[in-house]
């Protein structure tokens, strides 16, 4: 499950010869390719379960308001016929920007953390985090300034990465 961060190289662009993110771009590949023929060898038959839940942790960083956010965060469930939990996939649409241009760690930013307490709520399960379509949605941590302005994006604490993401999760 790929997700969206503001908070890792690009996989996609390894900018004027970066060679760090050359050699994490394979890396990734390598990876990626591991897991799914992994995961294909590892298939099994399962029952699947679906909900939505409500975050109320999102605005529009151009019309700063949370009227024009989507709180909404679907959930499927994938358990196994005897009802264990195996995967939950959940959705919402919001940039993972708590951690801003001034971070220089790596981070899956407020969605990882929320992946994390889905996992330790339903043990033996793998959380997938998956963005809707945030356009100009950003976490209410956020300073309330738009992108483009050198003043957003940054000042983010890895509590308050921490403090959505348990939100997020709790949805």
């Amino acid at each position: 499950c790929a997700s969206h961060t503001h908070s890792a190289p690009n996989p996609g662009y390894a900018g004027d010869g970066a060679i760090g993110v050359e050699r994490y771009q394979a890396h990734l590949v390598d990876r990626l390719a591991a897991l799914g023929i992994a995961a294909a060898a590892a298939a099994i038959p399962v029952r699947l379960r679906a909900g939505i839940g409500s975050a109320d942790i999102f605005f529009n960083r151009r019309a700063v308001s949370a009227a024009r956010t989507d709180p909404r965060v679907p959930v499927v469930v994938a358990e196994t016929p005897q009802g264990a939990p195996l995967a939950v996939l959940f959705v919402a649409a919001c940039h993972p920007t708590v951690m801003g241009w001034d971070n220089m760690a790596i981070s899956a930013d407020f969605t990882g953390m929320a992946q994390a307490a889905v996992e330790r709520a339903m043990p033996g399960a793998t959380a997938l985090f998956m963005n809707l379509a945030q356009g100009n949605i950003i976490p209410i941590t956020s300073p309330r300034f738009d992108a483009l302005d050198p003043r957003g994006y940054c000042g983010g604490t890895w509590d308050m990465v921490a403090d959505l993401g348990q939100s997020l999760a709790n949805s």
